[in-house]
């Protein structure tokens, strides 16, 4: 005999699904976007990145993506905002919380 659920028992499965499936983090920078992002601040910025740790805050945009971090100083200094554009794994621009470095030029045509 197969058990049958009742419509209350399935709405109370399908909110749990719901919940469950919100409060998952919409993080979907990888590891290797914010490691890429660290060595374009390291090889572009004047910002000594052996002073900062990277702590991600969010992003914006799909196709090209603008990942927001916080440079943390791990020696005490002023804690900075920083941001990466991201286009299909080249990394376009970094903004190491004084100006915009443009990297276009220097991204491979693969």
């Amino acid at each position: 005999m197969t058990k049958l659920y009742t419509p209350l028992k399935l709405l109370a499965l399908s909110a749990l699904g719901t919940a469950l499936f919100a409060a998952a983090p919409a993080n979907a920078t990888s590891n290797n976007d914010v490691e890429k992002c660290r060595t374009a601040l390291t090889e572009q910025s004047e910002m000594d990145m052996s002073a900062y740790r990277l702590s991600y805050d969010r992003e914006e945009g799909n196709r090209t993506k603008t990942i927001y971090f916080t440079a943390v100083s791990t020696n005490g200094g002023e804690n900075l905002n920083v941001t990466c554009t991201i286009k299909r794994s080249k990394v376009l621009a970094v903004n190491d919380g004084t100006k915009e470095i443009s990297l276009l030029a220097s991204n491979d045509k693969k």
